[in-house]
């Protein structure tokens, strides 16, 4: 299946398609999953697809791979996986899958839990959100903050982006150019987020993977303004 994104419609079909996916795994496989998490699941699985089209994978260390391994959701994240494999025709490393076994581990805590948003993710993932968000309200007039979703959508993505970031290994975007040009709203929104990660870190991420994480504020910047309309 060809993969391409020109504008928010492609982004939302191809996310779509996936959610179809996800839900017939839960469906085969009894589990649970809220709407929230399945959401969450198929905006990271969309960008993932993408990535893996143009060889950019995500590199987890040995111990992380081996860690959600053992993770009883490890063998439906690789149900997933191969289900997509044979739709987009790409192949996910194990580590990729380990990175989807940790968006459906996280997530199922996410369902269980009263007020889990910020408990699931690190300390210093939570307060960069904080103060992105708030950023964003004073600087672009939009209220984020209750944004649930977007929250923990961003603050999954940001976790091993950040590990990445601190050891000078940021993954390449070939869709960054076609990002930018399609969505500069969006990544202005992400570019914020880098200021604030320059501060603690004095480091910025580069173009590339502030593109990837514009795509999670498509999604919510398109549920905005339609309920603004």
């Amino acid at each position: 299946m060809t993969l391409a994104i020109h504008s928010n419609e492609n982004f939302d079909l191809t996310k779509q398609q996936i959610t179809h996916d996800i839900r017939q795994v839960i469906e085969d496989r009894h589990l649970f999953l809220s709407t929230n998490s399945i959401n969450n699941l198929a905006i990271h699985l969309t960008i993932a697809v993408i990535r893996i089209k143009s060889d950019n994978y995500i590199p987890l260390s040995q111990g992380q791979v081996e860690y959600y391994r053992d993770n009883d959701n490890f063998k439906y994240a690789l149900d997933l996986c191969s289900m997509l494999e044979k739709k987009y025709d790409i192949q996910f490393p194990e580590s990729e899958v380990a990175l989807v076994s940790m968006y459906l581990s996280k997530n199922k805590a996410l369902d269980i839990e009263l007020n889990p948003g910020f408990d699931l993710l690190d300390e210093d993932v939570a307060v960069i959100l904080r103060e992105t968000m708030q950023r964003i309200k004073d600087e672009k007039d939009l209220n984020f903050k209750d944004d649930d979703k977007l929250f923990v959508s961003i603050g999954l993505h940001l976790t091993p982006a950040l590990e990445r970031l601190q050891n000078d290994s940021q993954i390449d975007n070939p869709l960054v150019d076609k990002i930018k040009e399609r969505h500069q709203f969006e990544f202005s929104l992400a570019s914020i987020l880098n200021d604030v990660v320059e501060e603690k870190y004095q480091k910025r991420f580069t173009d590339d993977e502030i593109a990837y994480i514009a795509l999670h504020f498509v999604v919510s910047t398109s549920k905005l303004k339609g309920h603004l309309d």
